[in-house]
């Protein structure tokens, strides 16, 4: 709750998102994905209450497909009408953006959104190539595998860093 208090203070300076009464922290998961219990799914896929809000949110006066652009707010309308309680479980530190950094040894054990795999990866999301697939099952499995940038920006990008002549 702390991270969100005075959320959008800074936009104009406009009225605080909790101060309007917003519910925090953010009431749905948010992030690379979502695990679904198989109950949760079945009901999700078979749910005559979210049926009916897909139809309204593709109504006449909105985009056909308006209700897939928003999926982490679209998916929490849709597990207000869950029958029991949804437990959401923040595997935050484990997800992320691959990314390649020269500080990569220590910024893929620390966290940050963008940054390169490590065995504690649990989702690693903007994989653009088979080369980067490689690099990444490479280092996402049990053995730790020591960073090495230039291997990374190869993978990633198809390109190897330049060393300054000597």
């Amino acid at each position: 709750h702390a991270s969100l208090s005075n959320f959008g203070a800074s936009w104009n300076n406009q009225v605080p998102c909790d101060a309007r009464g917003a519910v925090l922290p953010f009431p749905y998961a948010t992030g690379a994905g979502y695990i679904f219990s198989a109950a949760l799914l079945s009901f999700v896929a078979n749910s005559a209450e979210v049926r009916g809000w897909v139809a309204d949110a593709a109504g006449s006066d909105h985009e056909q497909l308006q209700w897939q652009k928003y999926e982490d707010t679209t998916t929490a309308y849709w597990l207000t009408y869950a029958p029991q309680p949804v437990t959401y479980i923040d595997i935050g530190p484990m997800v992320h953006d691959l990314g390649c950094h020269p500080e990569g040894a220590r910024k893929r054990e620390g966290g940050g959104l963008n940054r390169p795999p490590s065995n504690a990866s649990f989702v690693v999301h903007n994989i653009k190539s088979p080369a980067a697939f490689d690099f990444v099952w490479k280092h996402v499995r049990g053995d730790a595998v020591p960073y090495e940038h230039d291997e990374c920006m190869a993978a990633v990008t198809g390109r190897r860093r330049r060393r300054p002549r000597t």
